[in-house]
């Protein structure tokens, strides 16, 4: 907060999210929703989920991970199981994408060899 406060003042600007290349303006929420689906695929999570599902992405890529169903239901603010079996816990599929580009750079390894 301190470290961009400068920016906002220099901006006219309450909004906490700026962009990170000069003028330094607040974002969109188009911007904030792509900037939190680079995150979540980074860190693993499925993004082919719509930006305001990432709720139900990360928390159904949680149980598969095999976080304790207490601790999703805690960061989540949830009280009850049923809430999230019945409306978050979606089928988390392997990556596609990155299955495909491993299986491309081994067969362009194995040609190179």
């Amino acid at each position: 907060m301190l470290r961009t406060e400068p920016m906002r003042t220099e901006n006219k600007s309450a909004r906490l999210l700026l962009s990170y290349k000069k003028p330094y303006l607040p974002i969109s929420r188009d911007t904030f929703g792509r900037w939190i689906k680079a995150i979540l695929a980074m860190a693993g999570v499925d993004t082919s989920f719509p930006a305001h599902s990432t709720r139900s992405a990360s928390t159904s890529a949680a149980s598969k991970a095999g976080v304790l169903l207490k601790t999703i239901l805690e960061a989540a603010g949830w009280s009850q199981e049923t809430k999230f079996t019945r409306f978050y816990k979606k089928q988390v599929f392997p990556n596609f994408g990155q299955s495909l580009l491993s299986s491309h750079i081994t067969k362009s390894s194995s040609a190179l060899a």
